[in-house]
């Protein structure tokens, strides 16, 4: 993420040196001409839209604040419910094949429990004691009674083993004591060492999640996990779960409490840039509304739609606001520019068209994405298009709604 920051800074520099250098030397090439009615029938439409925000401000404010009210309760429907093999159209071939792997190879993403067993008074000899070896077969049972639960491998199946070997009866602790002394220390090594440390003394469960299992909450199997170790006698500062199952959910969970942080911060750093642009608080607050409608907007569609947040989602309303507040600069300038009676007429019929024209092009270019069969970009592309044409609406309706409520052109003033 930061470095896909980085790359969009610098972009966004090379774009700036090209408009601002380049395009005007070959404008200036080309001749002069007046301007046409080529797309007239777009104009009607934005005077159209212009009048009858004129007529209504407030109308036309409570209107839009509604809409965009509908998609809120969608934030509370937000999550990072997500796996690898989703990331893949189901009918393509890595889908597939992950599929095959995580149904028939008992599991795709690894996960493990580490137990910190305490040292038993008695024969330090011993592997591990009787009272140390149930408590270990109990947590076993407790991971493999999960639907998602793949293969689980321990010290039980150790145990296991042992005991079909001898008819179906249970050893003792030192009977499997002897076993493990009698076997050659590279065999002993690659059937126990990957389950048994000695220092510290520490018992691991290793099991693979399948992640195709159906209704699958990974957040909700921690969970729940952690209580089933618990409710076995296991005190939380006893075991430690860990792996690349772990790892994964913790990533997620990170980026979404780093989306809320970052929103927060581009809210803030948005309104003292809007501020230093227009020198007006009203002003920036008025160019900031449309903004901040657009990202809760379109985290609130995301919600709704039970998309799952991911490392590619989670940018979207940061990249849209960062993109769409262009169009709000261009417009409010505009209007300010403008003369009194003509500032709203002015501003659709010259900076709307541009607006119209330079987000149906962005839109179109992200919406591209849609044919990706990797679902995240797919994701990425379409919202992040919905999220411009959002943009596109609130900077059309409750923005000049809102500047011809409280704000009177600048250049009103120097002509009278």
């Amino acid at each position: 993420v930061v470095a896909f920051g980085f790359m969009m800074l610098i972009a966004m520099l090379i774009t700036m040196s090209v408009s601002l250098l380049l395009f005007p030397a070959l404008l200036s090439l080309l001749k002069a001409n007046t301007e046409t009615d080529d797309f007239a029938f777009i104009t009607a439409g934005l005077q159209a839209t212009r009048r009858l925000v004129e007529r209504a401000p407030w109308a036309c404010i409570v209107v839009v604040v509604l809409l965009f009210s509908l998609l809120l309760p969608g934030l509370m429907r937000l999550n990072v419910e997500n796996s690898f093999i989703n990331y893949f159209a189901s009918d393509t071939q890595v889908y597939q094949e992950l599929r095959f792997i995580d149904q028939e190879f008992g599991g795709s993403t690894p996960l493990d429990i580490v137990i910190n067993l305490e040292p038993e008074d008695g024969d330090s000899n011993l592997l591990l004691s009787a009272k140390q070896f149930n408590q270990l077969h109990v947590a076993h049972a407790a991971v493999a009674a999960f639907a998602a639960s793949g293969n689980v491998t321990s010290l039980v199946n150790f145990t296991t083993l042992a005991r079909q070997l001898n008819d179906d009866k249970p050893l003792t602790e030192y009977e499997l004591n002897s076993i493990y002394r009698l076997l050659d220390e590279k065999v002993a090594s690659q059937l126990v060492g990957a389950y048994l440390s000695d220092e510290p003394l520490q018992a691991r469960i290793s099991t693979r999640i399948q992640d195709t299992t159906a209704g699958l909450d990974r957040e909700q199997l921690m969970q729940q996990l952690n209580q089933d170790l618990q409710s076995v006698g296991l005190t939380p500062q006893q075991y430690s779960l860990t792996n690349l199952f772990v790892l994964y959910q913790d990533i997620l969970s990170r980026l979404f409490d780093s989306q809320i942080k970052t929103l927060g911060l581009v809210y803030l750093a948005m309104a003292i840039l809007l501020l230093l642009i227009f020198r007006s608080v009203k002003i920036a607050v008025i160019a900031l509304i449309p903004n901040v409608c657009t990202t809760l907007g379109i985290l609130g569609l995301i919600g709704w739609l039970g998309i799952p947040l991911d490392i590619m989602t989670i940018t979207i309303a940061a990249i849209a606001m960062g993109i769409a507040v262009d169009d709000t600069i261009h417009f409010v300038h505009n209007y300010l520019k403008a003369p009194r009676g003509q500032a709203l007429q002015n501003s659709f019929a010259h900076t709307g068209i541009a607006m119209l024209f330079t987000s149906t092009v962005i839109a179109a270019g992200f919406a591209i994405f849609g044919f990706s069969s990797f679902l995240p970009s797919v994701y990425f592309g379409l919202l992040t298009a919905a999220a411009m044409l959002m943009a596109l609406a609130a900077d059309l309706t409750i923005l000049p709604a809102l500047l011809s409520r409280f704000v009177q052109p600048a250049a009103s003033e120097k002509t009278q």
